[in-house]
């Protein structure tokens, strides 16, 4: 039995229109990804697992289990945020692919994603070779990288005892 009180069903803008291009900004879309994925990674080590968003998502015998393998296109057991992209353009291709996935879009997904978890995962593909997800996303995480130095430096006086 699927359980999906585990979803939420408010619609979420992935990825905006482009003022200049008027097409959906997939770089954009790219920075909503990876921080929807930074927030599965309990052990806050950088790297979202399979096994952490799947227990995010309803843990094991959920539907969270089988999406969480499905978002994971190259099976490396880790949720890039290119990854997480595709499985929201897929999301949102069910309906009018307008860069916010609707509840019912959602919904649709999730379906198609348990009645057919193959032909899902190899639309997800062609959506991620297809904007080139994977160039694009090491280039957006390359670029993008902040820190806070007054929290880097709180943290090395915490481990080292210094008050």
């Amino acid at each position: 039995m699927v359980n999906f009180k585990s979803f939420s069903f408010r619609p979420v803008t992935y990825a905006p229109k482009d003022p200049k291009t008027g097409k959906n900004s997939i770089d954009k879309g790219l920075k909503f990804a990876n921080k929807e994925v930074k927030q599965y990674d309990t052990n806050k080590n950088g790297t979202t697992t399979v096994s952490e968003m799947q227990n995010a998502l309803g843990g094991k015998g959920s539907a969270g289990e089988l999406l969480s393998k499905l978002i994971d296109l190259n099976a490396d057991n880790k949720i890039s945020s290119g990854e997480y992209l595709a499985w929201t353009m897929f999301t949102d291709s069910t309906g009018n692919m307008d860069g916010t996935v609707s509840g019912s879009e959602k919904m649709k997904a999730t379906i198609s994603a348990l009645v057919d978890p193959k032909s899902t995962q190899s639309q997800m593909q062609k959506l991620y070779d297809g904007h080139n997800l994977a160039e694009r996303e090491n280039k957006t995480n390359n670029t993008n990288t902040t820190f806070n130095l007054q929290e880097l430096i709180s943290k090395f006086m915490d481990n080292f005892g210094i008050k």
